[in-house]
């Protein structure tokens, strides 16, 4: 015998019209498994209407509410750091499209590719070449100075110099301030 529509009709919750009831009862009269499968359903339904409702934990309420609490914040926290992260991404594309577009006219002035590499080259050995005269003014200075001038005044010209740098670098450290003070 066919079962399905008996067994749908007995795990369904709806209500059965009579003509449908009354089909079922003759079934389970006459098949032993969907028969077994009423007791089995109603036995079912007898120990969740006769067991006692087990009260939660004392503070699970708080306990809970205070998770969902928790878990909406992180949620939050986490879709603005999404956010911001987003913005941050569109803002360098913006910027890198906007300076793209108002360069153009600068890369499409550029020499060629040989005009700049022969320019980048004479830059070089003109870097190397000035390099070249300040070491080889240094190496005299280094050897001439040292003999004609006395470790004494060696020593008061280092001085002076540690003494102007700490000027210079205290004079760096307060001008910020003192703007800032004097524009609130």
């Amino acid at each position: 015998m066919k079962h399905l529509p008996y067994e749908g009709w007995l795990l369904s919750e709806e209500e059965l019209t009579v003509e449908e009831e009354r089909t079922l009862r003759m079934h389970l009269d006459s098949c032993a498994a969907c028969s077994r499968l009423a007791t089995a359903l109603q036995a079912v339904e007898q120990e969740f209407t006769t067991i006692p409702l087990v009260a939660p934990a004392p503070g699970f309420g708080q306990r809970w509410q205070a998770a969902l609490v928790e878990k909406t914040r992180e949620a939050q926290i986490k879709r603005q750091r999404s956010l911001t992260w987003m913005f941050f991404a569109l803002s360098a594309l913006g910027a890198l499209t906007i300076f793209v577009v108002l360069n153009l006219q600068f890369f499409s002035n550029l020499p060629t590719p040989v005009e700049f590499v022969t320019q980048a080259v004479y830059q070089m050995s003109l870097a190397i070449s000035v390099g070249k005269s300040v070491l080889n003014l240094a190496s005299v200075i280094r050897e001439v100075l040292p003999l004609s001038i006395p470790l004494v005044v060696w020593i008061d010209i280092t001085t002076a110099f540690c003494i102007l740098c700490f000027v210079w670098i205290f004079a760096i450290w307060r001008l910020p301030i003192s703007k800032r003070s004097t524009t609130k």
